[in-house]
């Protein structure tokens, strides 16, 4: 095999290195198929961007801190954990992003855990087209490896005049 030859498959193998790693990566959270809020409100504001605006904890205008039933802390998740359990607003009911979006928080509780559940299974859908794009990628690069190796062979016996011989017979006299 020549120099080119070996500069290609070593291209090659740097590119199938990381992608086998992120296909590990993927496949590994696709087996959690854990819905934090965090990436439910990140899915929510590509995909659905009323529901997001709708779980908005709107900014204090004077900086202070909101707390919310027994003292505690309002926390960026406040407004969707409350619509998932089935609650209003809470302290935020009065807030214009809440007015807005009145048909989402007048949803039942059938219906929210429906649109939930729905949430999931895009999430679960866009990880698994991601693990199929990365198998992709990954699987031809195998096969552009094995094709460079493979031409390596196929310039060796187009160079020989080989009228018969064996298998060992061609592995030694390469």
């Amino acid at each position: 095999m020549t120099k080119g030859g070996w500069r290609e498959i070593d291209a090659l193998r740097s590119r199938q290195v990381p992608l086998s790693s992120a296909l590990i990566d993927a496949y590994a959270a696709y087996k959690q198929s854990n819905t934090k809020d965090e990436t439910v409100l990140e899915h929510l504001r590509f995909e659905h961007p009323d529901y997001a605006a709708a779980f908005t904890v709107p900014a204090s205008s004077d900086n202070s801190t909101v707390v919310g039933k027994g003292g505690k802390a309002v926390d960026a998740y406040y407004l969707l954990n409350r619509w998932i359990r089935g609650l209003d607003a809470g302290v935020y009911k009065g807030s214009p992003n809440i007015k807005d979006a009145s048909k989402i928080w007048k949803m039942d509780r059938a219906t929210r855990m429906g649109t939930v559940e729905t949430w999931k299974q895009e999430m679960l859908q866009e990880q698994a087209e991601h693990i199929y794009d990365l198998g992709k990628q990954h699987d031809e690069c195998v096969a552009q490896i094995a094709t460079g190796f493979r031409s390596g062979e196929d310039s060796v016996l187009q160079s020989r005049r080989v009228i018969g011989c064996t298998t060992t017979g061609a592995a030694m006299y390469r």
